[in-house]
């Protein structure tokens, strides 16, 4: 998965059969936990675990390719710097606060 990824990082302009290939990947890899999932048994929402699961994955790429430029991250996610100051607070993608 992370050398799919960041290839797709790579990209300079959207590559639609890359973005399909990642689809069909989280597809794929999705699907066991969506069938498992109980609602009833969960403190939160699928939606939310996966949706943060996906951003805090991203997040540890692009700051690899940055080299930790939060500036540079900021600007190749499409975000402002409190923007990513904050997701970063909340995700912890380097589980610095554990």
């Amino acid at each position: 998965l992370p050398t799919r990824v960041l290839a797709l990082l790579d990209v300079q302009s959207r590559d639609v059969s890359l973005l399909q290939e990642v689809e069909e990947l989280l597809m794929e890899r999705l699907r066991p936990l969506v069938l498992r999932y109980d609602p009833d048994e969960a403190e939160v929402g699928l939606h939310p675990q996966v949706v943060d699961a996906v951003e805090r994955t991203l997040l540890r790429l692009v700051l690899a390719r940055t080299d930790g430029n939060k500036s540079e991250t900021a600007r190749l996610m499409g975000l402002s710097r409190n923007t990513l100051a904050e997701r970063l607070k909340r995700l912890d993608p380097f589980g610095e606060s554990r």
